[in-house]
Protein backbone atom coordinates (compact mmCIF):
# COMPACT_ATOMS: atom_id res chain seq x y z
CA UNK A 1 0.00 0.00 0.00
CA UNK A 2 1.00 3.48 -0.72
CA UNK A 3 0.41 6.54 2.16
CA UNK A 4 -2.68 7.51 -0.02
CA UNK A 5 -4.29 4.39 0.32
CA UNK A 6 -3.86 2.91 -3.17
CA UNK A 7 -2.31 -0.16 -3.87
CA UNK A 8 1.48 0.38 -5.03
CA UNK A 9 0.40 -1.16 -8.67
CA UNK A 10 -2.54 1.23 -9.81
CA UNK A 11 -0.89 4.42 -9.36
CA UNK A 12 3.21 3.66 -9.88
CA UNK A 13 4.27 5.73 -7.37
CA UNK A 14 4.06 6.63 -3.83
CA UNK A 15 2.58 10.18 -2.22
CA UNK A 16 1.71 11.92 1.17
CA UNK A 17 -0.89 14.64 1.89
CA UNK A 18 -1.89 16.31 4.70
CA UNK A 19 -5.75 17.84 5.04
CA UNK A 20 -7.17 20.27 7.58
CA UNK A 21 -10.76 21.50 7.16
CA UNK A 22 -12.64 24.27 8.71
CA UNK A 23 -16.26 25.41 9.38
CA UNK A 24 -16.83 29.05 7.73
CA UNK A 25 -20.61 29.52 8.24
CA UNK A 26 -23.50 26.58 9.61
CA UNK A 27 -23.66 24.32 6.63
CA UNK A 28 -20.36 25.95 4.82
CA UNK A 29 -16.98 24.05 4.96
CA UNK A 30 -13.37 24.88 3.78
CA UNK A 31 -11.00 22.02 2.93
CA UNK A 32 -7.53 22.31 2.24
CA UNK A 33 -4.77 19.48 0.97
CA UNK A 34 -1.67 19.43 0.29
CA UNK A 35 0.63 16.88 -1.09
CA UNK A 36 3.52 15.42 -3.22
CA UNK A 37 5.14 12.41 -4.58
CA UNK A 38 7.72 10.74 -2.62
CA UNK A 39 8.66 8.21 -5.29
CA UNK A 40 7.77 8.12 -8.93
CA UNK A 41 8.06 4.53 -10.94
CA UNK A 42 7.25 4.86 -14.24
CA UNK A 43 4.80 8.00 -14.91
CA UNK A 44 5.52 11.70 -14.88
CA UNK A 45 3.40 12.80 -12.17
CA UNK A 46 2.53 15.91 -10.54
CA UNK A 47 4.97 16.45 -7.91
CA UNK A 48 3.47 18.42 -5.86
CA UNK A 49 -0.60 19.21 -5.03
CA UNK A 50 -2.55 21.58 -3.61
CA UNK A 51 -6.65 21.47 -3.59
CA UNK A 52 -9.19 24.06 -1.95
CA UNK A 53 -12.57 23.15 -1.70
CA UNK A 54 -15.20 25.17 -0.57
CA UNK A 55 -18.62 22.75 0.25
CA UNK A 56 -21.98 24.55 0.37
CA UNK A 57 -24.91 21.81 2.15
CA UNK A 58 -28.14 23.09 0.83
Amino acid sequence: MTTSGHPKGELNGYRWFVSASASLAPGAQLLLQYGESIKVEKNALESQRVNMRLVKLF
